[in-house]
């Protein structure tokens, strides 16, 4: 998403025409070459420590492993709740009933990295798409930077959903650019609201340690209170005139996420 972004917003340039009142665009091939040269330092740039060591090679290698890691299967230890957890759910369910019922033999195929990148890359298209769209020169600058913005967050999301053994905190790249645009409608506030609460409470089961229940509830609570607050007030004195008010499906998935958070305690 970024280097379409930068290449369509960076390395095209409209030219005039000459004798004509016609722009053509033109790939300026020394903005590329800058562009290529900052990003490959900012790549290089956090290995130069590994490489200085005395066992780099080790260390690149570790590097490696934790950054594809193929070998440790489809799912992280503690799911993710992403579009993988139910696919794995279900297959378990289908192995139980195939182990009950000896007639049925019913399993999902396994998924490999190769497939989950291919998966991915499709539903990242959406948002590459629309990068190249707005990145024109021509857009508003606050055009372009609204949109990138939600276009990182679509990215964010769709990394999460359909990545290879996304751990449960990778939700935060969805969330954090999110709470920027959290203002710009109401649907971007909702869409905040349901994702920071969601997204918060399946990092909890991280914090725990006894001495660490009450902290966690505290902080979990406090936040979801203040930004909902901050953003109904935010909305009270908006033109269109929409409240913001949580939906009986919003109470019930509250309910449902709270007597979930007992039950796990």
């Amino acid at each position: 998403l970024y280097f379409i972004f930068l290449l369509r917003s960076h390395c095209f340039d409209w030219i005039k025409v000459t004798g004509r009142s016609k722009y053509v665009r033109s790939f300026n091939i020394v903005n590329f070459a800058h562009l290529g040269a900052f990003t490959l330092s900012v790549l290089v740039f956090p290995f130069l420590p590994f490489l200085a060591a005395d066992n780099s090679m080790q260390q690149l290698i570790q590097i490696k492993s934790r950054l594809f890691p193929f070998a440790r299967g489809l799912c992280h230890d503690y799911w993710a709740g992403n579009i993988w957890a139910l696919y794995l759910f279900i297959d378990k369910i289908l192995r139980f009933v195939s182990r009950k019922l000896p007639f049925v033999q019913v399993q999902l195929p396994d998924v490999s990295p190769f497939s989950c990148a291919i998966i991915l890359f499709i539903g990242l298209l959406p948002g590459i798409i629309c990068a190249w769209i707005h990145a024109s020169k021509g857009k508003r600058i606050v055009d372009k930077e609204m949109f990138f913005v939600n276009a990182v967050v679509y990215s964010g999301f769709a990394s999460f959903m359909l990545g290879y053994h996304t751990h449960e905190k990778a939700i935060m790249t969805a969330i954090i650019p999110l709470t920027l645009i959290s203002t710009q409608s109401h649907s971007h506030a909702m869409l905040f609201i349901r994702t920071m609460c969601i997204g918060h409470f399946g990092l909890l089961p991280l914090l725990y340690r006894p001495n660490e229940f009450f902290l966690k509830s505290f902080l979990f609570v406090f936040n979801l209170i203040l930004s909902y607050n901050q953003l109904k007030r935010r909305f009270s004195r908006g033109k269109d005139g929409r409240i913001l008010r949580l939906s009986w499906a919003d109470k019930t998935g509250g309910l449902i996420l709270f007597i979930v958070y007992l039950f796990g305690e």
